[in-house]
């Protein structure tokens, strides 16, 4: 091989060292690329340091430009001043699994804390990625409250499923909390919310309370059946914290339920729909459904087995909501 060949070898290496470096770093901070789109233009990135390999001054234009676009990947929050480049968090309301966006269109994902022990009970999730919130400076506001709440997304929902009879039991929560279609699941997400900080009452155990409690997580998907099975739940929260602060599991759930009531983004507009008819008497309640909400063990014993707290804030401009 001749002198300048081998040169020139020897500066394309050095070139897709370099920007195959940033890639890495953009694939180790951003999760792994979940487009063929963001697959094609990650790999380009990756190779574009070759352009250091060109002959006369289009190398001094061309590789800083490569370099800049792949610190860009490597590194997005710095570039967030530009009018027009946003970053926006993803997450996955079925497996679980977290990830990012950035412009122009390229998406990266990664496994959630519980992804593996969800796919362990029921096999493999496929992936239903909403965009979760901007980080912009141009954008205060828009983020999704209700489904990016799920309590598989959260690392205390081993500890939930532990506290489950059996895995007969575990299954069919994860199958409820994972069915898309499923109306009643940010509402048993409060449920099992409760069930983490409030414990089993007293008298009660962990067949116990899954016997009284085993029928609210059906995957329903019919909204009047729904909205008539959670009527009264917030308020029924409310009573049992009277004098105190709620924990933050509790009250991140409620503020999702609420959102889920109101039909807001990331609701079920059908639910909400229904939720407001039935609260404001448009329509009638299903009685069998309704009948069962007396059935939640925490309502009747709550003045002798709760901890008295004070009212949950929900105000949708609390902080943090």
């Amino acid at each position: 091989m001749s002198e300048p060949k081998r040169s020139r070898l020897l500066l394309a290496t050095l070139g897709i060292v370099c920007t195959a470096s940033l890639v890495v770093v953009s694939v180790c901070r951003l999760g792994l690329p979940l487009t063929l789109y963001t697959w094609v233009v990650v790999t380009l990135c990756a190779a574009s340091g070759a352009t250091l390999a060109l002959n006369g001054k289009r190398r001094f234009m061309i590789f800083p430009a490569t370099l800049v676009v792949c610190m860009y990947l490597a590194i997005p929050g710095p570039f967030q001043i530009i009018p027009l480049v946003e970053k926006w968090s993803l997450f996955d309301d079925v497996g679980g699994r977290s990830g990012w966006a950035i412009t122009p269109g390229l998406k990266y994902g990664s496994n959630g804390p519980n992804t593996a022990i969800l796919e362990s009970y029921v096999g493999r999730l496929e992936p239903n990625w909403w965009y979760q919130a901007p980080h912009s400076p141009y954008i205060r506001d828009g983020n999704e409250r209700v489904q990016s709440r799920n309590v598989i997304r959260y690392e205390y929902f081993p500890q939930i499923l532990e506290m489950l009879p059996d895995d007969a039991a575990r299954k069919t929560v994860i199958k409820a909390l994972t069915d898309t279609e499923n109306r009643l699941r940010v509402h048993q997400g409060l449920l099992l919310a409760c069930l983490h900080d409030l414990k089993y009452p007293a008298g009660t155990d962990r067949n116990s309370w899954w016997l009284h409690h085993k029928e609210f997580f059906k995957s329903e998907h019919d909204p009047i059946v729904a909205a008539s099975l959670t009527q009264g739940w917030l308020e029924n929260i409310d009573r049992v914290y009277p004098d105190g602060e709620v924990p933050f599991t509790i009250m991140s759930q409620c503020r999702a339920v609420r959102y889920q009531q109101q039909g807001s983004w990331g609701g079920h507009y059908d639910f909400g729909d229904a939720f407001m008819k039935l609260e404001f008497g448009e329509r009638e309640v299903d009685a069998r459904s309704h009948g069962l909400v007396g059935n939640i063990i925490w309502w009747p014993e709550r003045q002798t087995q709760m901890p008295q707290n004070k009212a949950v804030n929900r105000s949708t401009h609390s902080r943090g909501n």
